[in-house]
């Protein structure tokens, strides 16, 4: 540590050295390019980017103008600099109006890992120097803004001013530097407030990294940012003095800062080039940062916090222990109780102290506590109980052990005034290794015959003294092995009982036991430790609730079964339940009271005590509600203040007091504007207090109106026997100890003004304002008054005069100046009226010509003069539009262009009401005229200067208004089919044929010749015409009357029919009815041979009924219509449909199994047509819809367990037919189909073992099976018996079995359904090596009967059961079971049986109602080779 500190000493030094000396520092060329770039004007420039932190949205984005000598400027939305917010992208755009500026952001928040928004640094960039500029203002940003000469460095590790954080990532090194940047910004904001702070900061930081250099390893990284750290903390102007963070622990904030980059940015983010997105490496860069941040925290405005980190061991002989604990915070140590020490200073962090020499005994009152630099103590840290004991124990022989002793392991027995653990000497041993206070006597390992006199026994107590060295009194052992019976119960003391009352849920104790042996516990107490060793046992109870335990007790039992007597452990108590707390009347806040009170309400009495900045005299409260008066505070805020009940056992309620403030201090006026006496003043000033601290708002109150003086800010022009009505200005967010106010109207020129504020200002804690304060303020308002000009006789409008004259009045001699487009010889001015010639001036308009008069003192005056046009020129005019001739309009109309505008001048016989031209085209209309052809007529325009044109004249023209005559000569021929039909017209002269805009009827044909003409019309629609309307107009647009055709109809459209409805499939072959819709009316035709009823359709819906149908399907018949003009429709498709009165064949393929372990079982069918299929029964399941024919497969939804006898299936076609009804299960007998649903698989059980040892190579071996099935054998067993029956089997015997051992066998049954069940592991037996008998003669058997058996749950089958006698063993016997149904023409398939060579069997198919026949049983002996027996069985419905 102390070398570590040499190294940033002499660091420091080096760097301090290169800032103070000129000549060391490094110069950057870049520097005053950027100044001169930024003193640049980028009027044009629009700015957009990202504010990256991460991104941070609704901050303010400040064009900040620089300060004097500074590359920054105040963070404040001053008047004339622009702003915009970022939005929920961290995205802005804004537009730049002024020069000299930079980028500075404050405000906005941005969100962390967790989602959640956490508040913004302030963060610069510099101005950009291109038009539409992308930039970002980050961290990086700030740094260089200050220091350009950092850009370089960071455009190699990845650009400067890259988004750093965009998702598709920045390279590593770069994104560390802005990491750490940040960190450094977040750990600073815990002891430095304001944001021209946290920036000043920052340049702490380029600074740093300027000297050191900015890379992106962890030294480099980690060097400069604790140099620029330990720089901010020394800078008095950031932390003043008497603040609580000017008095931290530097170094403790060094080292927590560092702690914040080694566990944050240096471990999440490796140093490299390749690529990493900001967003997944924030979780553990904030965890880091955030605890680093809460320590320091904790640091400022709180007292230390102590914690015991290795506490003084409970039983020591160091007279002087050592004791080590950590705090938050350095500072100076107090000691309580009977300890102490020569260490007085705490550090922050851990502390190792040697306590002064004690005693010996025991020390349960120690304890300490740290008070920082400012006086804040913590709370008191009690020091773990522990004992001294440098005594050690004494040992004493009690009773020698007899010698010789005739047993090989001896009792002896000692005394010992404390205890504690026993080391063995010598010859001797015992597994006794823990000695109680008092009598002990322990059991010597066994020895071996012979003299002991070197044995020795020595005892350690709890704190490590060592006893005098006993020696056994010599022996001799004569015992020859023999051990003495162990009848001593072992001897249990308390060491260490429990703590009373105790927290703890699961308290402990400690006892010492003579023996090991079982534990057990009485009464309430129970423990899960069941065992107890020889010596100390330290033993946990089971969670117990709270209440007083006085009952418990243990026992111990040796091995040998020696129970010691009863220890009972003393009584305790339980109380884990802390005091609750509730603040009932919290502290008013703001208030001027140093020892505010409050109100809270607790549970339960106990002590008081506080922390985090607060004490109190009061140390005991009360349950129910107590008042507490705070100790005396200092000013400030107090929102961490805790205080703590803690009842009689130690369980503490903790509450936080709402946040409060105390402020005694009165505010005090530090400066106004305008200064006192300031001349000068606008008539409309803002004067502008502005306090020590911000003042209560309601407590500033306004003059109201221009008399009396009221309120507690006044302005008067008078010694304040009347005052002027004021009006405040919103305070800066910024500046809310600023206050601003104007008055409502002007105030006089040149005139001298009083304000003040009174004492019944105060601040939100009450504090009036100091009474010193409150003097008169004065300032004298400038002289301001300009000349009065007014402008008598302004030149005319328009004039074509250039060297025009004006006259104005003035209230004062002055010098004249002429200002615009207009100039004059004349330059001194005289009060009263002036008439001013202007110098010649060129053709054109005068709208920004004025005069300044400026008067003696100084004060100017512009008056501007009425706007006016010069005008020399004639206008020119030309025409544009001629009058329409010939023409019926006897006010015609033409079009005369203008060069300007001017009064008109007609002649001739025209004459018009338009007596005014405009610039450019004018239309004219000429009063009334005679048909008949003009001449001679002309115009003339004289402009508003009195320039004329030259006349114009206008071509001559004729006037024609009488209208020609038209006559129809031939009608168009009704109806027609054609669509372009054609009629003759008679006209009086040529002209234009129109027909109607509305009508129906047009024409191609447009002139006509005077006299007859044939018209073609163009193209119609069918319909019927009526309205056909036809006009001429001849060539001076006169209209003829109109002429109405002769009505007509024009009919070329066929029927057009639709089918009403589809004609559905049919089961009969009677007439067929088929409706459809015509449009209309006609004879009809329809193909495919069917007959109909009748021939004639009609408009609207028809229904004919089909005839003569045959079962077939119908694919092609058509219908059409031919209507009363000729027109045939569409041949009408009729929908394919089918006649079909046959039934469909349905067949089951292959049914479902007799036995099934499938609960969704399927079967398969053939039908020869498509249709419905209906599935009936118990299985019954929705309508399956077949959409081919042949084989198919159905899936049948679950079933549960059980038979299945009436599912059946049937098929509907589309026609409706039904097919044969059929079972799907497995046909059983004639009348039944059925199907099992079984999912239980059998439970197999061994009844009597194989006879062991056996020397039957085929033993029996019987076993019980909860099903019937087949036989599986595992192992090296093997049989020739398949089936197993339900029930006990008795008849089962294995087969070929050589001699030897069998334990690997086992047997297990699969049922019908194919469920198998556990196997069960056959008893392990013998087969015994015989002489051969040789059973190749085989025996005559006899089956003596064949009894059979019907079962209610499984009906379809018939059990068999032979009993047969053999001279030879019966597992030699062979069985054939057959079935006839009329013995004498053919056998059953032996499928009939479940198995047709084991006895028993089943019979399958087999129906109680229906089953008859035969069954025959033939048996033979020796594997086939002996005797033969055989025997029938009669079965009929209900035999069995």
């Amino acid at each position: 540590m102390a070398i570590k500190s040499i190294l940033w000493s002499a660091l420091w030094g080096v760097l301090l050295f290169c800032i103070l000396v000129p000549g060391c520092r490094k110069e950057d060329p870049t520097e005053k390019e950027t100044a001169s770039a930024s003193a640049e004007s980028q009027s044009s420039l629009k700015i957009h980017g990202k504010l990256a932190q991460t991104y941070v949205e609704g901050a303010t984005v400040i064009l900040d103008q620089l300060e004097s000598g500074s590359r920054k400027g105040n963070c404040l939305v001053d008047a004339g600099e622009g702003s915009t917010e970022s939005d929920a992208s961290g995205a802005f755009s804004i537009h730049v109006d002024h020069s000299n500026y930079v980028i500075c952001t404050i405000g906005g928040t941005y969100k962390n890992a967790s989602g959640k928004p956490q508040p913004a640094a302030p963060m610069l960039a510099p101005a950009p120097d291109s038009s539409d500029s992308a930039w970002n203002v980050t961290p990086l940003t700030t740094l260089v803004t200050t220091h350009p000469e950092l850009k370089s460095k960071l455009d190699e590790m990845g650009g400067w001013n890259a988004d750093i954080a965009s998702p598709e990532g920045v390279p590593g090194g770069l994104l560390r530097v802005a990491k750490t940047v940040e960190t450094f910004g977040q750990m600073t904001n815990s002891v430095i407030s304001g944001n021209s702070n946290r920036l000043q900061v920052m340049e702490h930081l380029a600074n740093s990294f300027q000297w050191n250099g900015i890379e992106s390893d962890n030294d480099t990284l980690l060097s400069s940012s604790l140099f620029a750290l330990h720089n901010a903390l020394s800078d008095r102007k950031l932390i003043p003095s008497g603040s609580s963070a000017s008095v931290i622990d530097k170094e403790a904030v060094l080292k927590i800062f560092e702690n914040a980059l080694t566990h944050g940015v240096f471990k999440a983010i490796r140093n490299s080039t390749e690529y990493v997105v900001e967003i997944k490496v924030l979780t553990e860069i904030e965890t880091a940062t955030d605890n680093s941040t809460q320590i320091l925290s904790g640091m400022l405005d709180n007292p230390p916090v102590l914690t015991e980190t290795h506490p003084i061991p409970k039983y020591t002989m160091d007279l002087s222990p050592s004791y080590e604990f950590h705090s938050t915070k350095a500072g100076n140590i107090e000691y309580g109780g009977a300890c102490s020490s020569r260490t007085v200073i705490a550090l922050f962090g851990n502390n190792q102290i040697i306590f002064n020499e004690l005693t010996e005994g025991s020390y349960t009152d120690c304890s300490i506590r740290v008070t920082d630099k400012v006086g804040k103590a913590s709370d008191t840290l009690k020091i773990s109980t522990f004992t001294i004991d440098t005594t050690p124990p004494v040992l004493l022989e009690n009773t020698p052990i007899n010698s010789p002793s005739l047993v090989a392991n001896p009792d002896y027995s000692f005394n010992t005034n404390e205890a504690g653990m026993i080391f063995y000497g010598g010859g001797c041993s015992s597994k006794e290794d823990h000695a109680i206070t008092g009598d002990n006597t322990i059991t010597f390992s066994m020895l071996q015959d012979g003299t002991y006199d070197n044995c020795t026994l020595q005892l350690a107590d709890h704190a490590g003294n060592a006893s005098n060295l006993l020696l056994v009194s010599p022996f001799n052992i004569m015992a020859s092995g023999n051990l003495s019976p162990d009848t001593t119960a072992p001897v249990l003391q308390l060491d260490e009982k429990i703590d009373s009352p105790s927290t703890d849920r699961s308290p402990g104790y400690i006892f010492i036991s003579s023996e090991s042996g079982n534990l057990e516990h009485e009464g309430s107490c129970k423990s899960p430790t069941l065992d107890a060793k020889s010596g100390k046992n330290s033993i946990t109870l089971n969670p117990l609730i709270d209440g007083t335990y006085s009952d418990c007790t243990i026992r111990v039992t040796d091995h040998a079964g020696n129970q010691s007597l009863p220890l009972a452990l003393p009584a305790f108590t339980i109380d884990t339940t802390a005091p609750v707390l509730e603040e009932s009347v919290a502290i008013s806040s703001p208030d001027n009271d140093a020892t505010p009170t409050f109100t809270f309400n607790s549970s339960e009495p106990g002590t008081l005590s506080f922390s985090r900045g607060c004490s109190s005299k009061i140390e005991t409260v009360s349950e129910g509600d107590n008042s507490i008066t705070l100790d005396s505070l200092n000013d400030g805020t107090y929102d961490q203040c805790k205080f703590h009940v803690t009842d009689s056992v130690g369980n503490a309620g903790e509450l936080q007091l709402t946040k409060f403030i105390v402020d005694t201090q009165p505010p005090i006026l530090i400066s106004v504007n305008p200064d006192n006496s300031s001349v000068g003043i606008s008539l409309k000033p803002t004067i502008t207090f502005v306090f020590s601290e911000p003042l209560d708002n309601t407590t500033l109150i306004l003059n109201t109106d221009n008399t009396s003086c009221q309120g507690s800010v006044q302005l008067s022009a008078a010694p304040f026997t009347s005052c002027l009505k004021l009006k405040a200005h919103r305070h800066m967010l910024e500046n809310p100890d600023k206050f601003s106010f104007s008055p409502v109207d002007n105030l006089s020129s040149n005139t001298d003004y009083q304000f003040r504020v009174t004492s019944v200002v105060l601040d939100p804690a009450g504090n009036s304002l100091v009474t010193d304060n409150t003097s008169v303020f004065r300032f004298q308002t400038a002289d301001v008054s300009s000349p009065i000009l007014l402008e008598l006789n302004a030149i005319s409008l328009y004039t074509n005069n250039n060297t025009p004259e004006f006259t104005f009045s003035s209230s004062e001699n002055g010098n004249l100046t002429l200002e615009g487009s207009c100039s004059s010889s004349e330059e001194n001015i005289t009060s009263g009226n002036n008439t001013i010639s202007l110098n010649p001036l060129q053709d054109g308009s005068y709208d920004n010509c004025s005069i300044l008069v400026e008067d003696l003192s100084g004060n100017q005056t512009t008056l501007p003069l009425s706007p006016f046009e010069v005008d020399t020129q004639s206008p020119e005019l030309s025409l544009i539009q001629s009058i329409t001739s010939p023409g019926k309009d006897t006010t015609p109309q033409m079009i005369v262009a203008s060069s300007e505008m001017g009064q008109i001048t007609y002649g001739g016989n025209c004459s018009s009401t338009l007596e005014s031209a405009n610039i450019g085209n004018n239309t004219i209309t000429l009063n009334a005229l005679l048909d008949g052809n003009h001449t001679g007529c002309t115009l003339q325009v004289t402009d508003l200067a009195g320039n004329s044109s030259e006349p114009l004249g206008i071509p001559s023209f004729i006037i024609d208004t009488v209208p020609p005559m038209l006559a129809e000569v031939s009608s168009i021929p009704t109806p027609t089919n054609t669509t372009t039909p054609s009629f003759s017209i008679n006209t009086s002269e040529s002209g234009t044929i129109h027909f109607e805009e509305d009508g129906a009827c047009s024409t191609a044909t447009t002139s006509t010749i005077s006299g007859n003409q044939s018209i073609v019309l163009n193209s119609l629609e069918d319909g019927f015409y009526s309205e056909c309307i036809v006009t001429l107009i001849d060539d001076a647009g006169n209209i003829s009357l109109p002429q109405t055709l002769s009505s007509f109809k024009v009919d070329t459209t066929p029927p057009v029919l639709d089918l009403i409805e589809p004609i559905p499939f049919i089961n009969d072959n009677a007439s067929l009815e088929m409706k459809f819709h015509s449009t209309e009316s006609g004879s009809i035709q329809i193909s495919c041979g069917v007959s109909i009823e009748t021939n004639n359709a009609k408009v609207g819906e028809n229904h004919i009924f089909l005839n003569a149908l045959v079962d077939q399907t119908y694919n092609d018949c058509t219908l059409s219509i031919e209507d009363d003009a000729g027109n045939r429709s569409e041949e009408l498709l009729i929908n394919a449909f089918t006649v079909d009165t046959k039934s469909p064949v349905l067949a089951v393929v292959t049914p479902i199994a007799e036995f099934t372990s499938d609960k969704t079982p399927s079967y398969v069918f053939t039908t020869d047509e498509t249709g419905t299929l209906v599935t009936r029964g118990s299985c019954s399941i929705r309508n399956i819809i077949v959409t081919e024919i042949g084989e198919q497969s159905l899936v049948l939804d679950e079933l549960a367990d059980g038979i299945y006898e009436d599912c059946t299936i049937q098929i509907m076609d589309a026609a409706g037919n039904a097919s044969n009804e059929l079972n799907i299960g497995t046909l059983l007998s004639e009348h039944l189909s059925s199907f099992t649903v079984d999912t239980i698989a059998p439970i197999v059980s061994e009844e009597e073992p194989v006879e062991n040892p056996t020397v039957e190579t085929s033993p029996l071996y019987v076993f019980h099976s909860s099903e019937s099935g087949t036989i599986e054998i595992g192992g090296a067993c093997t049989t020739q018996t398949d089936f197993a029956t339900q029930g006990k089997n008795n008849l089962f015997s294995f087969s070929d079995l050589a001699p030897g051992g069998y334990q690997d066998c086992t047997l297990s049954v699969m049922d019908f359904a194919g469920n198998i069940s556990e196997s069960v592991q056959i008893t392990d037996f013998e087969v015994l090596e015989t002489i051969s008998v040789g059973f190749g003669i085989g025996f005559s058997p006899t089956i003596e009967s064949i009894n059979c058996e019907f079962s209610a749950g499984n009906p379809s089958w018939l059990m068999l059961k032979a009993a047969v006698k053999d001279d030879g063993p019966l597992s030699q016997l062979r069985y054939h079971w057959k079935f006839c149904k009329y013995c004498g023409s053919s056998w059953e398939k032996t499928g009939t049986f479940t198995s047709s060579f084991s006895n028993p069997t089943f019979l399958k198919n087999y129906s109680i109602l229906s089953t008859s026949g035969t069954v025959i049983l033939e048996v033979t002996d020796g594997n086939g080779l002996g005797g033969k027996s055989t025997r029938e069985l009669n079965l009929s419905p209900g035999s069995c």
